[in-house]
């Protein structure tokens, strides 16, 4: 950064025969000024760097730069929306990023297919992150799943989309059909990675499996509540009773007795407050997991005892 600062200083003193290649030297060094700032995590010199060069294409028309430089343009609207990001100005990042989406599709011609739907894609998550951010659901929603909507985004990214979507699904009583859609597909891309965390992979058993109980599909919920208690099961040793396992326990103790089966309902229910009762520093952080539990041996208890009168 520091050669490229001196660069900067020593083009500003020069004469040059050629205004235009003049002012792309300059554009180029405070250019990359900005980029190293924002390695450097530096966001304020970076986003001073980057507003320079946007000021400095302004001076004249695009047609003038050179194909490079064009691009320099593009990526620069992509970098100062990063920084405004990461100093949370998410306004303005997605202002930037709208931009770098118009210019991508003002350069559609010079660019190859793929990348053109990975970069516009890219972008859409990009304001889909923003607005997540901000609370905005709606616009959050409606960008995220037009970057699913290209089908080119890397699994790793995609995941995070199909979670936030879910996350904010939940939000919406009337939209449990479509939390199960996104949770499935997070679902399927961990448990094709190589190295897909099991601990992962089984609460999203258990997600789904709670939704579709949400949903009154008690089918589709024992199925997938089983797998995830399976998963804990075979796994127990490495997951070391984890709380999830009670989480899962108790929500199938739920559905059996939703289904009417009391016995099993009131196993599970037992197993689940069983292990809870083993670390009582989890009493507050289990709070719904012991109310649902004896709130099912309540209801187990009532019904028995109705049975006899």
């Amino acid at each position: 950064m520091e050669y490229c600062l001196k660069a900067v200083e020593y083009y500003e003193k020069c004469s040059f025969n050629d205004q235009i290649d003049a002012l792309e030297d300059i554009i180029y060094n405070n250019y990359f000024i900005g980029f190293a700032a924002q390695e450097m995590d530096t966001y304020d010199l970076a986003i001073e760097k980057y507003s320079l060069v946007l000021q400095l294409f302004g001076t004249h028309s695009s047609a003038s730069f050179r194909k490079n430089i064009k691009k320099l343009f593009f990526k620069t609207h992509v970098f100062i929306g990063n920084s405004y990001n990461e100093t949370n100005i998410n306004e303005m990042a997605i202002e930037h990023y709208k931009t770098a989406i118009q210019l991508l599709k003002m350069y559609k011609e010079e660019i190859a297919d793929e990348e053109y739907l990975q970069k516009i894609a890219h972008l859409h998550s990009l304001i889909g992150d923003a607005y997540y951010t901000m609370s905005d659901d709606h616009n959050a929603i409606e960008y995220y799943n037009e970057a699913l909507e290209y089908n080119v985004l890397p699994s790793s990214i995609a995941d995070e989309i199909h979670t936030k979507l879910s996350d904010l699904y939940k939000k919406a009583i009337q939209k449990y059909d479509l939390v199960i859609e996104h949770l499935k597909q997070s679902l399927n891309m961990k448990t094709n990675q190589d190295n897909g965390n099991i601990l992962d992979i089984a609460s999203l058993n258990n997600e789904i499996g709670w939704y579709y109980y949400l949903i009154s599909d008690c089918d589709s919920a024992l199925s997938y509540c089983q797998k995830a208690v399976i998963l804990h099961e075979k796994y127990l040793d490495t997951l070391n009773k984890n709380m999830d396992y009670v989480n899962v326990l108790n929500r199938l103790g739920v559905i059996y007795y939703k289904l009417n089966d009391l016995n099993k309902a009131w196993s599970y229910c037992w197993r689940s407050i069983s292990i809870l009762k083993q670390d009582t520093s989890s009493i507050d952080d289990y709070d719904m997991t012991y109310a649902f539990n004896y709130e099912i041996f309540g209801r187990i208890f009532l019904s028995k005892k109705q049975k006899k009168v």
